[in-house]
């Protein structure tokens, strides 16, 4: 149960980091290859980028 979680919260990870605008197609596959592809974008906010990080830096920490 805890590999499964660990493996699901990586790709919602994945989700909020991917690429997601008409310049830059986004590369997360929903499920395998060929299926569409999903993203937000957060690394192309340098700031939101390591805001998240020391986010999870913390909440890694607390665990």
């Amino acid at each position: 149960m805890l590999i499964g979680l660990v493996v699901f919260s990586h790709w919602i990870l994945d989700f909020v980091s991917h690429p997601m605008w008409p310049s830059v197609q986004p590369d997360l596959p929903l499920l395998f290859a060929g299926s569409p592809t999903v993203g937000l974008g957060l690394w192309r906010s340098h700031g939101g980028a390591i805001a998240g990080e020391l986010l999870l830096l913390v909440f890694s920490v607390v665990i």
